[in-house]
């Protein structure tokens, strides 16, 4: 039985999945972190030197195929992409002023 807009019973389904939803991202989210916090102590640096860009780009392609052949986790990729949306992100606000 499919529900019908606008009933309770849609309402329900789809508070439910949006709780699911964002427990999923926050349990990702803190996987992310975790890895990210793993690697930095164990001395890797550079992460938001936009000069590396090039090399974080080839790591995501070669991750997301590593990922398919069950050799890395999709954390790791993950936080590649992460790195790459933030380089993109401090370059397209490059001169922008912050408000504080």
């Amino acid at each position: 039985m499919t529900p019908k807009p606008g009933s309770d019973l849609l309402n329900r389904s789809l508070y439910c999945e949006r709780k699911h939803l964002i427990q999923c991202a926050d349990r990702f989210a803190n996987a992310m972190k975790a890895r990210l916090l793993e690697m930095m102590f164990k001395g890797y640096r550079g992460w938001d030197n936009r000069s590396f860009s090039p090399n974080f780009r080839t790591m995501l392609i070669q991750y997301a195929q590593e990922v398919c052949e069950g050799k890395l986790s999709e954390v790791d990729t993950a936080n590649v992409a992460m790195i790459l949306w933030n380089l993109r992100e401090k370059e397209k606000n490059k001169g922008k002023r912050r408000i504080k």
